[in-house]
């Protein structure tokens, strides 16, 4: 018989160290026949030569880790699922093995787990599908690798100001359209620690960014206007005064006077909340 191949030896230990159900099989000593289909392929003579204590102590330690990372990333998922929990984070890291020496990167594709699999949560499945996503962006964002720079802005008030300067929206923006109210529902799970027997249904467009002075992940709810003067921003270089415009025909179920006076107001919000990172002259290229 050949001597097994690196890749075999590597196979088996992955295999052993990342599914439970194999692991299980391998330290109880059970036959060949009952080992899970996952273990089928690895090499019986690398099975017989490693340490069972080794095996069982590593294995162990890094199901913890991941599944206490995976459960600092999506504690609300986390409380809706309860004892089905460890269930499926287990489920998970056999359909998405981590690739990554950062334990925070083996989460990345909880979301789209969670999407392929959403119909066997039942009603809880579509919400469970965006609250993962909302959970990762939060992750996702704090880690990015992106320069962001303030700019000085003051409050419109010359009509100068609206021709001559442009606002900049946060590069690090990623906005998320939403069927639930997520911000609603997450403060009812803290409060009540459950989701309520009704659940509520909502179209929300919710904004993730970096904030440019703190490490630090954070959100924004868009009304249709503040979505429409974000798009904006994000298709091209646009001037208050061309940003005015559009909100004045989007909000024509109002005087243009009374539409302008909530420009101004949504422009500071915006840039308040750093959502908007200050003004840039439209003559800089």
């Amino acid at each position: 018989m050949s001597e097994p191949s690196l890749r075999d030896i590597e196979k088996a230990l992955s295999t052993l160290w990342m599914n439970r159900d194999v692991r299980n099989w391998y330290l109880s000593g059970a036959k060949r026949d009952q080992m899970p289909n996952e273990g089928k392929s690895l090499s019986r003579s690398v099975l017989d030569t490693l340490d069972k204590r080794g095996v069982e102590l590593y294995g162990s330690l890094l199901s913890f880790g991941h599944h206490d990372v995976m459960l600092s990333v999506f504690p609300y998922c986390a409380q809706i699922l309860e004892k089905k929990w460890d269930e499926i984070v287990d489920d998970y890291l056999k359909c998405f093995p981590p690739e990554h020496y950062n334990f925070n990167r083996l989460c990345s594709r909880f979301p789209e787990y969670m999407a392929i699999k959403k119909d066997s949560f039942g009603k809880k499945g579509q919400l469970l599908s965006e609250l993962s996503d909302f959970e990762w962006l939060e992750l996702e964002k704090i880690e990015q690798d992106i320069k962001i720079t303030s700019l000085p802005y003051e409050s419109l008030k010359d009509p100068s100001q609206f021709v001559e300067w442009a606002p900049v929206l946060n590069p690090s923006i990623m906005v998320r359209k939403y069927n639930y109210p997520l911000f609603e529902i997450i403060e009812r799970l803290q409060e009540k620690g459950k989701l309520p027997a009704k659940l509520p249904v909502e179209t929300t467009y919710i904004a993730f960014y970096r904030h440019p002075l703190r490490n630090t992940c954070c959100y924004f709810q868009l009304d249709r206007l503040a979505l429409l003067l974000v798009e904006k921003c994000q298709a091209d270089k646009l001037s208050y005064q061309d940003l005015l415009i559009a909100y004045i025909s989007a909000r024509n179920d109002i005087l243009p006077t009374q539409a302008a006076e909530e420009f101004l107001y949504a422009i500071d919000e915006l840039q308040e909340s750093q959502v908007y990172i200050g003004s840039l002259s439209c003559k800089s290229s």
